[in-house]
């Protein structure tokens, strides 16, 4: 069953009974900030709601809350959303205000339109005609005021009760409301239906679900949602157009985003005490093993030497009211040591990439990389050195990227170090890293220029794979990519070609080493990595990267873990694994599945 996205009507009636709710016409303020709107007066809800369109224009934040809202047929939605205070006066008495406090407000609530004929009701209920009511057409309220504000919902004189079927006029604070049934409302005019459930039998979905897979596994294959770029994307591509600056850092202007908040300020604050068990248990840990604890603060002095991290002096530590701590740990990854930083590591139910937008997929799709790299008869590659490294954090968002570490001297205390580069981890880092990337593209260029269009059409993330039709146009590129990038602060190296002469004129340490090995002639046909695949530069080929058979009795597990380790980005092992999948599916030998490897 796939409910779609809804919105939940606080005041939408249930049946077609013909009946007015208590709506009042108020002027809400917060500071300077006022806003003229209606507010139903709800008996029957024990908590008063904001909207969040008024929420925004009165310029609320408050705090974070989550609220578990109860409809009267017993279900339960939880809404995440905030909680907010301002204040209230009744717009025919603007000089007396109220305070509201703890208001609940969050983009999934609505409040339905009301249109009351105030002049037909005066004419026909003779108990309403000395009243001070104004027609509502077509008003929509902006508020509901429950029963935790007794004082403003509740009458202040005697309720004037009209004939049986007919409306009953309230005084309450706020002004004189119409409350109860009216045959001259014309239940036509709005529809009931406010939620809309598509139901799929288990086969359909069954079917839906294949067919997916096998849209992800035959080539080409873009996903709808890259397709229609999401609201939160929209967000996340603002925020880096409305902010990401150039600052000048050893003589290089770089580029500086901001991290791409949910919502800002975030609602993120961590002691220091958060992280410490976790530090110290990465220490016995090393106290355990020498070589991997002297590793361990090589990789910690490279992030210090080139200025990624930076210590915290007293002062600058006081200066940031919310901060947030990432713990951090040692992996090894194709036989190098990596400090991995934990960007998802919770703290009393919150982390720091669950408050960041990932952002969209602006780099061209891996296939079409791969796809023009076989284009045309002359190929190069390349990388960005460190790219997420070569842009900075904005000061406003570098309290959030702290770590702790102590140098082997554990009985001292622990030295705050605050990021000052994007790191590894964070959900939005490759976003920013990219659209910097593709920003500094378009300096100065045109967009029919060869060097913006490789940065956009032929770059996946930091991997550069470019195929053009002569050496002369390859040896161009090379050196315009080369001077353009280092501009910005992006530094292309580790380049390599199936034509040796194309790279033979830059510095051994941008080449790689194997490209630099065969330009000395001490190697037949050397090899590259390629988004995950092979490359053989002298023959100019792709192959895949080869794995040994599970060592043991075949199972269905070794198969599985076999099939799950191919990484096939162009489809051509497609036939065959389709094979081994079917064969697993249809083959349920004592013996194991030892017909798959024939």
């Amino acid at each position: 069953m796939e409910p779609s996205i809804q919105t939940l009507y606080l005041d939408r009636p249930a049946s077609s009974k013909q009946v007015l709710l208590k709506l009042s016409r108020v002027i809400l303020q917060n500071g300077d900030k006022s806003l003229e709107t209606y507010a139903v007066l709800d008996d029957g809800s024990e908590r008063t709601i904001l909207l969040y369109e008024a929420a925004q224009r009165l310029g609320l934040h408050g705090e974070v809350e989550n609220s578990a809202l109860r409809t009267v047929r017993q279900e339960v939605h939880t809404i995440h959303g905030r909680a907010v205070s301002f204040s209230i006066s009744p717009v025919s008495n603007p000089d007396r205000s109220y305070s509201i406090k703890g208001a609940f407000t969050a983009k999934e609530l609505a409040l339905v339109q009301h249109t009351y004929p105030i002049a037909d009701l005066q004419s026909r209920y003779r108990h309403l005609r000395d009243l001070p009511l104004n027609d509502i057409h077509e008003a929509q309220p902006l508020l509901l005021i429950g029963s935790d504000y007794p004082h403003l919902i509740t009458p202040v004189e005697p309720v004037r009760l009209g004939p049986p079927g007919g409306p009953a006029a309230v005084h309450t604070k706020l002004g004189w409301t119409l409350q109860g049934p009216s045959s001259l409302l014309n239940p036509s005019l709005h529809s009931q239906e406010c939620l809309f459930i598509s139901c799929l039998s288990p086969k359909d979905e069954l079917f839906r679900q294949v067919e997916n897979l096998w849209k992800l596994d035959t080539l080409p294959y873009r996903s709808e949602k890259v397709v229609s770029r999401s609201r939160q994307d929209a967000e996340a591509i603002h925020l880096l157009e409305e902010k990401t600056i150039r600052i000048d850092v050893d003589g290089v202007k770089r580029y500086a985003t901001p991290l791409l908040w949910k919502e800002s300020p975030p609602p993120l604050n961590s002691p220091k005490e958060a992280v410490m068990a976790l530090l110290r248990s990465t220490e016995r840990k090393l106290a355990r093993d020498p070589s991997m604890a002297e590793a361990y603060e090589s990789e910690i002095q490279k992030l210090l030497v080139a200025g990624y991290v930076t210590p915290l002096t007293s002062a600058e530590y006081d200066l940031s009211y919310k901060s947030w701590y990432i713990p951090h740990h040692m992996v090894q990854h194709n036989a190098k040591n990596c400090i991995v930083f934990n960007c998802s590591f919770e703290y009393q139910g919150k982390s720091l990439n669950d408050h960041l937008l990932p952002g969209p997929t602006l780099s061209s799709s891996l296939l079409w990389v791969l796809l023009r790299f076989r284009e045309h008869p002359v190929a190069i590659s390349s990388d960005v050195k460190g790219m997420f490294h070569q842009v900075r954090l904005l000061d406003e968002d570098k309290p959030f990227l702290r770590l702790l570490w102590r140098h082997g001297r554990t009985s001292e205390p622990a030295v705050v170090y605050q990021w000052q580069v994007l790191p590894f981890g964070t959900a939005c880092s490759p976003c920013c890293a990219t659209y910097s990337l593709q920003s500094h593209a378009k300096v100065d260029l045109e967009a029919t220029d060869e060097v913006r269009q490789t940065v956009e059409r032929n770059f996946y993330v930091d991997n550069c794979l470019k195929s053009v039709t002569t050496e002369a146009q390859a040896v161009q590129m090379v050196n315009r990519l080369q001077c353009h990038l280092n501009e910005g602060g992006f530094e292309l190296r580790q380049w390599a070609s199936n034509i040796p002469e194309v790279i033979g004129h830059l510095p051994a340490e941008l080449k790689s080493s194997s490209s630099d090995i065969w330009l000395r002639q001490e190697m037949t046909n050397p090899q590259e990595n390629a988004l995950g695949l092979i490359w053989q530069c002298r023959s100019d080929t792709l192959v895949y990267k080869p794995y040994q058979k599970e060592k043991g009795e075949t199972t269905m597990r070794n198969i599985y873990r076999t099939l799950a380790k191919l990484y096939d980005p162009l489809g051509h092992l497609i036939p065959y694994t389709t094979r081994v999948s079917c064969s697993c599916c249809g083959t349920n030998d004592a013996n194991g599945m030892t017909l798959i490897y024939r």
